[in-house]
């Protein structure tokens, strides 16, 4: 049922935020560790390890809050309520047929989701398109595995750019985090502070200049769809 449907996606939901923040701070780990290991000058490989430092603090009690969270969910009930609704799907139904329609649904909410993005670039809009960009690249994956070789390379151009896509939302997140941890950072150690400024001023740019590339990257990915699409129906 769709109340059913709807209260699945209400745990799946409730879980994955329980556990986003923890991932955040994994992924900023990574990052940190990066620019530690590609950074010749003493004094910002300071002030990453000092980020580093800061964030292998917090895991700690972030670790028990996402596992206190997850706790209150009964998985067992979750994969129950799962398997009756799996099994009392239209069986009868063309799965190839249905996932067609899905994926123009998918279509015309990425469509509107990139034209946001281009009116206006903030963070919400960015993070919908990433959204609608994964839901689309899934459906399109299941359509094509049933038969619709089409969309095969659809397939590899949504998997491209929901991994550009992802690259920036990770560094957008490590920005976020290093602009909190600035401002009581620099009392303590002012020139280290500004040495890690400057460093986040250039990633700043060149994650905006990363926007503007993946916006640019989906009306030619666009033109290819209609144009395989204009093909098929010729054939």
């Amino acid at each position: 049922t769709t109340a059913g449907r709807g209260a699945l996606a209400g745990d799946d939901h409730r879980v994955r935020r329980a556990l986003g923040s923890l991932r955040n701070l994994d992924v900023n780990r990574d990052l940190v560790q990066d620019r530690l290991e590609k950074t010749p000058s003493p004094m910002l490989r300071g002030a990453w390890e000092a980020l580093q430092h800061h964030l292998q603090g917090n895991r700690g009690a972030l670790l028990a809050d996402a596992r206190a969270e997850v706790a209150e969910y009964d998985l067992v009930s979750f994969i129950e309520r799962a398997q009756k609704l799996i099994a009392g799907a239209d069986r009868d139904a063309d799965p190839a047929a249905k996932l067609g329609k899905a994926v123009i649904a998918s279509l015309t909410d990425w469509d509107e989701a990139h034209r946001l993005a281009r009116e206006t670039s903030n963070i919400e809009n960015l993070h919908a398109l990433r959204i609608a960009t994964k839901r689309l690249r899934y459906r399109a994956e299941l359509a094509a595995d049933v038969g619709a070789a089409s969309l095969e390379a659809l397939v590899k151009d949504l998997k491209e750019l929901q991994s550009a896509l992802g690259d920036w939302h990770d560094r957008s997140v490590l920005l976020q985090t290093v602009a909190e941890f600035i401002p009581e950072f620099r009392g303590r150690h002012p020139q280290m502070a500004a040495a890690l400024v400057a460093q986040i001023e250039e990633e700043t740019k060149g994650n905006d200049d990363a926007v503007k590339d993946i916006l640019n990257r989906i009306p030619k990915l666009r033109k290819r769809w209609d144009e395989r699409q204009d093909k098929q129906r010729e054939n």
